[in-house]
Parts: C-alpha cells; sequence; structure tokens
C-alpha cells in the first residue's frame, strides 16, 4: 500500500479501531490519553502508509505506532512532571536555602547580641550594688 483513502481509512478504523484503544489504554490505565492516542495512530497510519513495507499484518503495524506513540506520551508526560517540580516554587511558604541562612544568622546574631547585651546590663547592675 502506497497511498491510503478516507473510505480504506474508515475501513482500517472499523476493524482495527478496538484493538488499537485497548491496547492504549493497556499501557496508560487512561481512557482520554487512549482515546487521543488511537486517534494519533490513526492520523499517522494515514500520513505514514508508504512506510507500511507489508512485512508484517497491518494490525502488527498499527500496534507498533500505538506502542511507540503511548511511551512517547508517557515520556512527554515524565519531562513535563520533573521540569515543573524541579522549579523553585516562590511563595511565601517556600524559601531558598540562601534566605533560611540570612534568618538564621539574623535570629542567631540577635540572639547572641541580645545575650551579651544582657550580661553588660547585668554587670552593670552588678557593679552598682557593690
Amino acid at each position: 500500500m502506497s497511498k491510503m483513502d478516507t473510505q480504506t481509512l474508515n475501513e482500517m478504523m472499523n476493524q482495527y479501531g478496538n484493538d488499537i484503544w485497548n491496547y492504549a489504554y493497556f499501557l496508560t490505565k487512561q481512557h482520554a490519553l487512549a482515546d487521543d492516542i488511537a486517534q494519533e495512530v490513526f492520523i499517522k497510519a494515514y500520513y505514514g502508509i508508504h512506510t507500511f513495507r507489508g512485512q508484517s499484518a497491518l494490525k502488527t503495524w498499527l500496534l507498533t505506532i500505538t506502542r511507540h506513540t503511548a511511551f512517547r506520551h508517557k515520556q512527554a508526560f515524565f519531562l513535563r512532571k520533573v521540569t515543573l517540580q524541579d522549579k523553585p516554587r516562590l511563595d511565601a511558604q517556600s524559601r531558598s536555602a540562601e534566605a533560611e541562612h540570612r534568618i538564621m544568622i539574623l535570629i542567631v546574631g540577635t540572639g547572641h547580641r541580645q545575650h551579651n547585651a544582657g550580661n553588660t546590663a547585668d554587670r552593670k547592675d552588678r557593679n552598682k550594688c557593690q
């Protein structure tokens, strides 16, 4: 097959559509994603029929496209997930390590100065009493 018309595509979708969708669902476990993948598989088959060499059954070729498409979707989802989770959150509750360090210096530094100031005041009071 070197070219496909819409009637052949419709026949192929009717004959293999359920198998393609079931395999896409098996790989993804998501109804909506299986719908998208099945649709994409038939679009790829329509435009890429010239690459079908006939060394296997048409169903095998379509299932291979399904597998590759599902894995590509999973990989893209993983990359989006990693990218979104790796970005630092800039909300009021999350602080960078540098900001935490500055806060600790202020707290410790202030507490240390207050402690020393208290000791100086205590010494002055003790000196007055003596």
